[in-house]
């Protein structure tokens, strides 16, 4: 057999490296985006329960101590059964 240039191990990773180096930058862009978009979610989801546990709206962080069934500022219904007047019938 004749030697006609590298076969090692060297050689293939050579080969490769190219199509390594996009490939991997387009994963880590796409683990951003959605790794981002997780926390942004989360961050919502937690001022959503911290209003809902204050007596707050949901939406708009109005104080709902004096009108159980919806916001009056923004008309957002309450969650939840007991604050749902339509779901007592």
């Amino acid at each position: 057999m004749l030697a006609c240039g590298p076969a090692g191990p060297e050689f293939i990773f050579l080969l490769f490296f190219p199509l390594l180096l996009p490939l991997g930058a387009a994963f880590l862009s796409l683990a951003a985006v959605f790794g981002g978009s997780f926390c942004f979610r989360a961050a919502r989801d937690r001022k959503v329960r911290r209003r809902l546990s204050a007596g707050q709206c949901e939406n708009c962080g109005y104080d709902l101590r004096a009108s159980p069934c919806r916001c009056p500022e923004c008309g957002t219904v309450r969650r939840g059964r007991a604050w749902n007047v339509a779901a007592w019938t």
